[in-house]
């Protein structure tokens, strides 16, 4: 029996087979020699068309998935009060202007009064300034807005009741507005229309200092509305950017599912369908080494066995490849997931830790996805710190933030998804807070056990 090299169609003198689907000189990476010629040492692996292509089929590095960090939400109250404070200080600096250059009941004071009430006016400012730009705590907030009030009262008075001074009250109004419900805010600007009317009523007629009282009512009703709808317009705009960056994130881990779930049908079309016939054809060449005498027939068979051996590994290590390791897709869908959150992670994954199941890498993927929601969503924190361990058969993930935390935890939706979710595996939550200590969750699952 002799086997000979029959030439493929297309070939093209010094540039070789062309159709390398078929041409076994091209799958073995040489030609094939006449019979008597012994082969190489054995056929160089790297030129099988599949080791070569594995590369490719491999999962792209985490970092290169890591979308652009998209720009940190303001926090809805800081930033009415920024926009309060550079309006408040701009009325102060115009009703102060205006009742030094023109106002004639000012021509009555003394040089003394004209001092205090310069004090006045400074301390006005500062004391403004103080409550809208540093303090966090609403009760002092409104202890300052007293204050406030108090001082334009002063500031009023020292000027026989000046109707235009009595505009610093539509400030201190503004700050009610942050500061209280409704309600309790207009109970507060009626008292500072009590206020301003008992200054009024020594200097002016009845008549006068009730239509002045009543239109600085009207006003300061307007400043509180105007706040309050500031606030809530910044708080919307808040939660739209919070649903734009969780729609973000689900759209990124969508995709990275759908290519895994692609690369997963590949690998099996590849597996049952290469596979299959590279394995019937290596046992068939097996069966033609039994059959085939010792001589010069017997080294081309020997050739095409060895390199359908080395095809079929070739097919099964590419598959394992398209297959993707879970640690490996763990690893990066999470730093896909933390490189679309809008708040600074610091992200802790020592790489001695291994997750084999699919099933507990994609548990461990939710609960950080939701309590990165859920510190985006609630805790207005800075900095968040994620670190993934392994010890004593356990799976840990710890997440703690520096927000303000919650006195009174309750679990809603997300942290009882989270909780069903482990306890599914045999796994722990447990969540530790505080008022103004952030919230650290912990995460415990066993690496083995039912999935």
């Amino acid at each position: 029996m002799r086997f000979t090299h029959l030439p493929c169609s297309g070939a093209a003198g010094a540039g070789g087979c062309r159709s390398s689907s078929r041409c076994p000189s091209r799958l073995s990476g040489q030609p094939l020699l006449p019979p008597g010629v012994p082969p190489r040492p054995g056929p160089d692996r790297s030129l099988c068309p599949l080791r070569r292509s594995q590369e490719s089929s491999m999962p792209a590095p985490a970092a290169s998935l890591r979308p652009a960090r998209p720009d940190l939400p303001p926090d809805p109250l800081r930033e009415v009060r920024r926009g309060l404070l550079l309006t408040g200080l701009g009325t102060w600096l115009a009703l102060t202007v205006h009742s030094l250059l023109a106002v004639p009941s000012r021509e009555g004071l003394a040089p003394a009064d004209e001092g205090l009430w310069l004090a006045v006016m400074a301390a006005f400012a500062l004391t403004l300034f103080v409550a809208v730009k540093f303090v966090e705590r609403r009760s002092t907030r409104l202890w300052l807005a007293a204050l406030q009030f108090v001082l334009a009262l002063v500031g009023n008075a020292l000027l026989d009741g000046n109707s235009v001074l009595a505009g610093l009250t539509l400030l201190v109004a503004a700050q009610v507005g942050l500061c209280l419900p409704v309600g309790l805010s207009v109970l507060w600007v009626l008292a500072q229309t009590a206020g301003l009317l008992s200054v009024f009523l020594p200097y002016w007629s009845v008549t006068d200092a009730w239509a002045y009282a009543s239109g600085y009512l009207c006003f300061q009703l307007f400043a509180v509305t105007t706040t309050r709808v500031a606030l809530r317009e910044a708080e919307a705009r808040g939660r739209l950017s919070v649903l734009l960056d969780e729609l973000r994130i689900t759209r990124a881990l969508l995709s990275e599912a759908s290519r895994q779930a692609e690369r997963l049908d590949i690998a099996r079309d590849l597996h049952d369908v290469a596979g299959h016939h590279l394995s019937a054809l290596s046992m068939n060449l097996q069966v033609a080494l039994h059959l085939t005498p010792d001589g010069p027939a017997r080294a081309p068979v020997e050739r095409a066995d060895h390199v359908a051996r080395c095809l079929l590994a070739d097919v099964r290590q590419t598959v394992q490849g398209l297959r993707g390791a879970p640690d490996v897709e763990f690893t990066r869908d999470l730093n896909l997931l933390i490189g679309s959150v809008p708040v600074p992670v610091h992200l802790h994954l020592p790489p001695d830790v291994r997750i084999t199941c699919g099933v507990r890498a994609q548990v461990l993927l939710r609960t950080a996805q939701e309590a990165l929601t859920n510190v985006t969503r609630h805790a207005r924190a800075a900095q968040v710190w994620l670190t993934v361990g392994q010890a004593d058969g356990l799976l840990s993930m710890d997440i703690r933030d520096d927000g303000r935390g919650a006195a009174d935890l309750q679990f809603g939706c997300g942290l009882s998804g989270m909780q069903e979710r482990l306890e599914s595996l045999g796994g722990t939550l447990h969540v530790h807070t505080g008022r103004c200590a952030g919230l650290t969750l912990q995460a415990r699952l066993p690496l083995r056990g039912p999935a």
